[in-house]
Protein backbone atom coordinates (compact mmCIF):
# COMPACT_ATOMS: atom_id res chain seq x y z
CA UNK A 1 0.00 0.00 0.00
CA UNK A 2 1.26 3.48 -0.84
CA UNK A 3 1.85 6.00 1.82
CA UNK A 4 -0.39 9.30 1.25
CA UNK A 5 1.00 12.45 2.15
CA UNK A 6 -1.16 15.84 2.88
CA UNK A 7 -1.24 17.79 -0.08
CA UNK A 8 0.81 20.96 1.77
CA UNK A 9 4.03 18.50 3.06
CA UNK A 10 6.54 16.89 1.29
CA UNK A 11 7.68 12.94 1.61
CA UNK A 12 11.25 14.40 2.11
CA UNK A 13 12.93 17.35 3.75
CA UNK A 14 16.01 18.73 4.12
CA UNK A 15 18.29 18.26 7.00
CA UNK A 16 19.46 20.98 8.57
CA UNK A 17 23.45 21.36 9.22
CA UNK A 18 25.01 20.58 12.46
CA UNK A 19 26.05 23.50 14.69
CA UNK A 20 30.01 22.04 14.24
CA UNK A 21 29.22 22.74 10.03
CA UNK A 22 32.14 25.39 8.89
CA UNK A 23 30.26 27.82 9.10
CA UNK A 24 30.00 28.98 12.68
CA UNK A 25 33.88 27.88 12.71
CA UNK A 26 34.32 30.92 9.98
CA UNK A 27 31.90 33.14 11.70
CA UNK A 28 34.22 32.81 14.47
CA UNK A 29 37.53 33.08 12.64
CA UNK A 30 36.33 35.95 10.66
CA UNK A 31 35.00 37.56 14.19
CA UNK A 32 38.67 37.01 15.63
CA UNK A 33 40.63 38.17 12.63
CA UNK A 34 38.41 41.29 12.88
CA UNK A 35 39.62 41.88 16.22
CA UNK A 36 43.42 41.96 14.85
CA UNK A 37 41.76 44.06 11.96
CA UNK A 38 39.12 45.87 12.38
CA UNK A 39 37.95 47.16 8.78
CA UNK A 40 36.76 43.43 8.70
CA UNK A 41 34.20 43.81 11.52
CA UNK A 42 31.68 44.84 9.14
CA UNK A 43 32.04 41.74 6.71
CA UNK A 44 32.22 39.47 10.40
CA UNK A 45 29.43 41.23 11.55
CA UNK A 46 26.88 40.85 8.48
CA UNK A 47 28.27 37.14 8.13
CA UNK A 48 27.25 36.42 11.65
CA UNK A 49 23.51 38.02 11.46
CA UNK A 50 23.21 36.06 8.56
CA UNK A 51 24.62 33.05 9.72
CA UNK A 52 21.91 33.60 12.98
CA UNK A 53 19.40 34.12 10.39
CA UNK A 54 19.94 30.56 9.37
CA UNK A 55 19.37 29.40 12.65
CA UNK A 56 16.51 31.23 13.40
CA UNK A 57 15.15 29.84 10.14
CA UNK A 58 16.14 26.20 10.90
CA UNK A 59 18.87 25.99 8.29
CA UNK A 60 21.59 25.33 10.91
CA UNK A 61 20.99 23.57 14.28
CA UNK A 62 20.80 26.19 17.55
CA UNK A 63 23.60 24.40 19.02
CA UNK A 64 26.39 26.93 17.45
CA UNK A 65 23.95 29.93 18.07
CA UNK A 66 25.88 31.11 21.07
CA UNK A 67 28.93 31.16 19.25
CA UNK A 68 27.51 32.78 16.69
CA UNK A 69 26.32 35.74 19.02
CA UNK A 70 29.50 35.93 20.04
CA UNK A 71 31.33 36.50 17.09
CA UNK A 72 29.05 39.06 16.38
CA UNK A 73 29.78 40.52 19.10
CA UNK A 74 33.13 40.06 18.70
CA UNK A 75 32.70 42.10 14.99
CA UNK A 76 30.63 44.72 16.26
CA UNK A 77 33.42 45.52 18.88
CA UNK A 78 35.71 45.57 15.63
CA UNK A 79 33.79 47.73 14.05
CA UNK A 80 32.81 50.56 16.38
CA UNK A 81 36.66 50.48 17.24
CA UNK A 82 37.82 50.93 13.47
CA UNK A 83 34.99 53.63 13.11
CA UNK A 84 36.13 55.34 16.23
CA UNK A 85 39.62 55.00 15.60
CA UNK A 86 38.63 57.14 11.84
CA UNK A 87 36.82 59.67 13.75
CA UNK A 88 39.36 60.54 16.41
CA UNK A 89 41.75 60.67 13.07
CA UNK A 90 40.16 63.01 11.02
CA UNK A 91 39.48 65.06 14.24
CA UNK A 92 43.12 65.33 15.31
CA UNK A 93 43.68 66.12 11.40
CA UNK A 94 41.52 69.17 11.45
CA UNK A 95 42.31 70.38 14.69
Amino acid sequence: MAVRHPPTSYPWSLPSLPARSPHVSIALFLAVIALLVPPLGSIAWWYARTELGRVAAGELWPNGQRWLVFAKGCSVVATTACATFLVLASVTRWL
